[in-house]
């Protein structure tokens, strides 16, 4: 299962991500601006569209949203990816992590030992004493883990494409 997802992010999802990534860093100016309000997306009008719930992680909070997830057209990840955030899971994601989060997590990790379990056990906490509750026995650290691997994968892929360009 493992190799399948990884291949679907790197064949799949990645490319396809490129291009919105580099759009939201150009439109908030590398972050230093707020992404999108509100969530915004481009409606599939196939009959195969249903909408799915995401829990979205941000430094203060915790929101679920509606994301419209079809199959056949627009991958979720591209239409989260837009709107600055990024997903758990190639198709079907659970969660989102802000992108401005990962970014920082991303910048902290080359200057201190990776420890998923400490970041995550401590975001939950602050979280938890600012009234939010993530539900589950393991309910962030796999999932933030795995945004924050395919982020990494993404900005190389980013790199590379502009390296390629120039």
């Amino acid at each position: 299962k493992k190799e399948t997802q990884a291949k679907n992010w790197l064949e799949k999802v990645i490319p396809q991500l490129i291009v919105p990534f580099m759009d939201l860093m150009s439109s908030t100016q590398d972050l230093r601006h707020e992404p999108p309000p509100s969530f915004q997306t481009t409606p599939c009008s196939c009959p195969h569209t249903q909408m799915i719930n995401v829990l979205i992680i941000q430094f203060n909070r915790i929101e679920e949203l509606q994301v419209p997830y079809c199959s056949q057209c627009q991958l979720v990840a591209v239409q989260l990816v837009r709107n600055g955030l990024f997903p758990c899971a190639p198709f079907r994601p659970s969660l989102a992590v802000d992108i401005r989060v990962l970014d920082f997590v991303r910048r902290l990790f080359l200057r201190i030992a990776l420890n998923h379990t400490a970041w995550c056990n401590t975001l939950e906490e602050y979280l938890r004493a600012q009234g939010y509750r993530i539900q589950g026995t393991d309910p962030l650290r796999r999932r933030f883990a795995n945004a924050l691997m395919w982020f990494n994968s993404l900005h190389d892929a980013v790199t590379a494409h502009v390296r390629d360009s120039i």
